[in-house]
């Protein structure tokens, strides 16, 4: 039949194949006045004529066509789900910290990936080394916390150490390595408390010494009088006055 000559490809099936709607308004008037047949086209060339009832069921086989490839459904590729966890910093160095003194720097946890991130556990190794339990923190895409590592040695000399950051991200587990010096504490200035102080005859006063991070050396130092015969001074810093005059006590190590 001629209607097996019409294209039922939906993309591009009445382009040069059947008339254009113009062509179709002049053709029905012209079909109606001499009764003749439709041309079925191709490139400019006739490929069949057929009748008016066998062109409009071809048209409705188009019709049909397209709305059946218009409704077939359509796949979509869902985005990949990643998750990553980064720190800010991979090495974290305390520098030199005095023995008995406590030092804390912050190191910035961020949820890179695009699901959440669950840190089920962290785990910090070196003496001295500690950090800030964060057990069953959940970071959403983006989001950001704080983990803060302190570092408060015992002893002198060099250590280093790590902060081991177990989590449900890809990445896990991700590590800081750490480092710092302990050094002894040095004593560069001592105070003796009070200062400019009267001592009537016969009587005593307690001196202080502190040095310059703050100790009581009281008991560690040599008390010492610039002129005993005006005032003494005992080991534990006990001045008695003995004359009136003008006199120093000192403290040194």
């Amino acid at each position: 039949m001629a209607r097996s000559m019409m294209s039922t490809d939906c993309a591009g099936s009445l382009d040069g194949v059947v008339p254009s709607a113009a062509e179709i308004g002049q053709r029905l008037t012209h079909f109606t006045s001499t009764t003749q047949g439709w041309n079925i086209k191709k490139r400019g060339a006739v490929m069949k004529r057929v009748s008016l009832v066998e062109f409009l069921a071809g048209i409705a086989l188009l019709v049909q066509g397209c709305a059946s490839a218009s409704s077939a459904p359509t796949a979509r590729v869902a985005p990949s789900t990643t998750s990553q966890l980064t720190a800010s910093t991979s090495n974290l160095n305390f520098g030199s910290i005095m023995v008995g003194n406590r030092s804390s720097l912050d190191v910035t946890l961020t949820n890179s990936g695009n699901s959440n991130v669950t840190i089920s556990n962290i785990s910090v190794s070196g003496p001295g080394f500690n950090a800030t339990s964060m057990s069953g923190s959940v970071l959403s895409p983006g989001q950001t916390a704080s983990l803060p590592v302190a570092f408060a040695p015992s002893s002198t000399g060099s250590v280093s150490g790590t902060v081991t950051i177990t989590s449900s991200a890809a990445n896990s587990p991700t590590r800081i390595n750490l480092s710092g010096t302990c050094v002894w504490r040095t004593v560069t200035s001592i105070t003796v408390i009070p200062a400019d102080q009267d001592i009537p005859v016969g009587s005593q006063i307690q001196f202080t010494a502190v040095d310059n991070l703050g100790n009581d050396i009281t008991a560690s130092v040599i008390w010492s009088s610039s002129d005993p015969s005006i005032a003494s001074v005992t080991a534990d810093g006990i001045a008695t006055g003995l004359a009136e005059g003008a006199v120093t006590i000192v403290a040194t190590q």
